[in-house]
């Protein structure tokens, strides 16, 4: 099964959520939290402690979720039935083409 649960969002509600989805038996495996890239105004980050940030980051990491920062999520695709069968998300720190598509590396 290659369904996952994405969380998008850089704010502490999305680390609520994700701790949500852990209580109600999500695996830890099946998670992905993408966050857009952190402006000025966000520069602490969402703990206001970049040491507990990255303490937090790791334990999530060692859980097995999937953590994919300075991306956007640039569209979703559905199927016949109005089912989401997939989404792109795009790396924000990629340098970018003239046409406005990322880079490959």
């Amino acid at each position: 099964d290659l369904s996952h649960c994405v969380i998008y969002g850089s704010s502490l509600d999305s680390f609520c959520t994700l701790t949500a989805l852990l209580q109600l038996g999500v695996k830890a495996s099946r998670l992905a939290l993408v966050s857009p890239k952190v402006t000025d105004m966000d520069a602490e980050g969402v703990f206001r402690d970049p040491a507990v940030e990255l303490k937090v980051d790791k334990l999530c990491e060692a859980m097995g979720m999937k953590f994919y920062k300075n991306h956007e999520l640039e569209r979703m695709e559905y199927n016949d039935d109005n089912t989401l069968t997939g989404i792109y998300i795009v790396n924000q720190s990629q340098p970018t083409s003239e046409d406005g598509e990322a880079a490959q590396k």
